[in-house]
C-alpha cells in the first residue's frame, strides 16, 4: 500500500510540475505571442488610418490646387481677352474716324482688328463701308455678307448692301436688300432715305419724295430727311422747263432747307 501511495505522489508531483511548466513557461509565451499579434494589428490599423487621412488630405490639397490653378487660368484668360478687346476697340475707333477722310487707311486698321478677331461684326461692317467709300463693290459685298452670316438680323448690313447695289445702278437688287431691312424694322429712317436717294439718282423723283415722306412720318423733325427732300426738290427745279413749276420746286426746296436747319438746331440743344 505504501508503494501505491508513493507512486501516486510521484504522479501528482509530475502533473504538478507539468502544470507549473505550462503556466510558468508555456502560458507566458502564448500570451506574449497573442499580445504581440494584437499589437501588430493595432499598429497596422493605426498606419492604415494615418495613410487614409493623409490620402484624404492630399486629395483636398489637390482639389484646392486645381481650383486655384483654374482661377489663375481664368484670370489670365480674362486679362488676355481684355487686352485683345482693348486693341480691337482702339482700332475700330480710329477706323471709324477715318471712314470719310481716309477710307484706305481705315481698311488697314480694320483688317488688323479682324486679324485679332475674324468674327468681329463691327470690324467687318465698317471695313465693308470703307470698301464702299473706295468704290470697291466686290470686297464691300463680301464683308457685308460675312456680317450677315454672323448676324442675319443686322439691318445695317442689308442697308449697306442696298447702298452698294444702288451705287452700281442695280436697282432690283438694291430694293431687295432695302426691303429685307424694312422687314426687320419697318420704321428704319436710314433705309427709307437710302431708297429715296436711289430713286433720286434715277431721277424718279416722285418715288424719292414718297420715301422721304415715309421717313418724316416716323420723325417729322429729322434733319437728314428734310435736307434730302430739299436737295430732291432742287434737282427737280433744275430739270424743270416750266417756269412756274420750277419756282414751286425751288420754294419747296427752300422750305425744306429751313426745316432742316431748324431740326439741326433742335438736335444741338
Amino acid at each position: 500500500m505504501d508503494s501505491d501511495l508513493d507512486r501516486s505522489l510521484v504522479i501528482l508531483s509530475i502533473i504538478w510540475g507539468a502544470m507549473g511548466l505550462l503556466f510558468g513557461v508555456v502560458a507566458p509565451i502564448w500570451l506574449n505571442a497573442k499580445a504581440e499579434k494584437s499589437l501588430k494589428n493595432e499598429i497596422k490599423t493605426f498606419k492604415d488610418n494615418i495613410t487614409k487621412q493623409i490620402s484624404v488630405q492630399n486629395e483636398a490639397i489637390e482639389e484646392k490646387l486645381s481650383k486655384h490653378k483654374e482661377y489663375i487660368d481664368n484670370v489670365r484668360n480674362e486679362f488676355v481677352k481684355y487686352k485683345k478687346d482693348s486693341q480691337i476697340n482702339k482700332l475700330l475707333s480710329e477706323a471709324q474716324n477715318l471712314l470719310d477722310d481716309d477710307p484706305e487707311y481705315a481698311i488697314d486698321l480694320l483688317t488688323q482688328a479682324l486679324e485679332l478677331d475674324k468674327d468681329n461684326k463691327d470690324a467687318l461692317l465698317y471695313r465693308g463701308i470703307a470698301y464702299m467709300r473706295c468704290e470697291n463693290a466686290a470686297d464691300a459685298l463680301s464683308d457685308f455678307n460675312d456680317v450677315l452670316k454672323l448676324d442675319p438680323q443686322l439691318i445695317r448690313a442689308y442697308y449697306s448692301i442696298g447702298r452698294v447695289y444702288s451705287n452700281t445702278n442695280q436697282i432690283e437688287l438694291a430694293l431687295e436688300n432695302f426691303n429685307k431691312a424694312l422687314a426687320i424694322n419697318p420704321e428704319s429712317i436710314p433705309v427709307y432715305l437710302g431708297i429715296a436717294r436711289m430713286y433720286a439718282m434715277q431721277t424718279d423723283f416722285d418715288k424719292a419724295i414718297y420715301n422721304v415722306d415715309m421717313a418724316l412720318k416716323i420723325d417729322d423733325a429729322n434733319y437728314h430727311a428734310h435736307s434730302l427732300k430739299s436737295r430732291i426738290y432742287q434737282d427737280m427745279a433744275d430739270r424743270e422747263e416750266n417756269e412756274e413749276k420750277r419756282k414751286d420746286y425751288e420754294k419747296s426746296s427752300d422750305q425744306e432747307h429751313r426745316l432742316a436747319r431748324r431740326a439741326r438746331m433742335m438736335q444741338r440743344r
